[in-house]
């Protein structure tokens, strides 16, 4: 894949990308800076991304290499907010912001307690996008089976959510 098809393949991805990186990070600059750096990425392995590369599915696949920018990001941020501890032990955040930490907390301590593919199912449906026949084809599984562990994993989240 060259420069020009690299550019005519990412054209109509870059918002959903952007959108994708929006949704784990909830702030606009990092998800700017999040896209950029996958599109780098993706640069890089363009070769991969073309007919006959490496890649079966290159539209999941960015999509999937800006989540993970994301989460690395988002990852990032946190250990950055850890070092900010105060004196009382409390993590110093800016303004309103501690509700959503809170939040993001609570998530992610309930989808620890799904199993693997209802978590990765559930974050490449929610966070990707993807529809289930994208996840299915990335997953090696049928669209039933998409599904099924989507539905459980909502209903599990439904389940601690509520019992809290």
């Amino acid at each position: 894949m060259d420069t020009e098809e690299f550019k005519t393949f990412l054209a109509p991805l870059y918002s959903r990308m952007y959108a994708v990186a929006l949704a784990v990070l909830g702030n606009h600059d990092d998800a700017a800076d999040a896209v950029q750096d996958a599109v780098m990425r993706l640069f890089e392995m363009r070769r991969r991304l073309g007919e006959g590369g490496q890649v079966a599915h290159p539209e999941s696949f960015a999509i999937f290499v800006v989540r993970n920018y994301a989460i690395d990001r988002l990852r990032e941020l946190s250990r950055h907010r850890m070092r900010s501890l105060d004196d009382s032990g409390e993590i110093a955040v800016d303004g309103d912001n501690s509700d959503a930490v809170d939040d993001f907390e609570l998530v992610r301590t309930m989808m620890d307690s799904l199993t693997v593919n209802q978590r990765k199912v559930l974050e490449m449906t929610a966070i990707g996008g993807m529809d289930a026949r994208e996840v299915a084809g990335e997953l090696n599984l049928t669209e039933n089976n998409v599904r099924q562990l989507l539905s459980r994993a909502r209903k599990q989240l439904r389940r601690l959510f509520y019992k809290d």
